[in-house]
């Protein structure tokens, strides 16, 4: 029997795809990177926390992959940067 409905020809996404699902831990670490904390104890572990964070801000905003990895995931580009911003401004960090 064939069914000719609206929901029988929407995409169904019940599960996220491995695609997706990597895509978004993908741009959760970069997003960890930026927002996880300095020791302040270890000047070593500092710097290296510093690189990382200059690495991810600079990848959100300015890098061409970054748009590809929302898309794969899809989650909007400009909203997803936004959101960085402002998280950005709030925690007194300069991009």
């Amino acid at each position: 029997m064939l069914r000719n409905t609206l929901t029988d020809l929407k995409p169904r996404f019940t599960e996220p795809t491995p695609e997706r699902r990597l895509a978004s831990a993908v741009i959760g670490l970069a997003w960890e990177d930026t927002f996880a904390e300095t020791e302040k104890n270890d000047p070593e572990r500092t710097t290296e926390y510093r690189k990382r964070r200059k690495d991810a801000i600079r990848w959100i905003l300015h890098d061409a992959d970054f748009v590809y990895w929302c898309e794969v995931s899809t989650m909007n580009v400009r909203a997803v940067r936004a959101r960085f911003l402002t998280e950005l401004t709030r925690c007194r960090i300069q991009p």
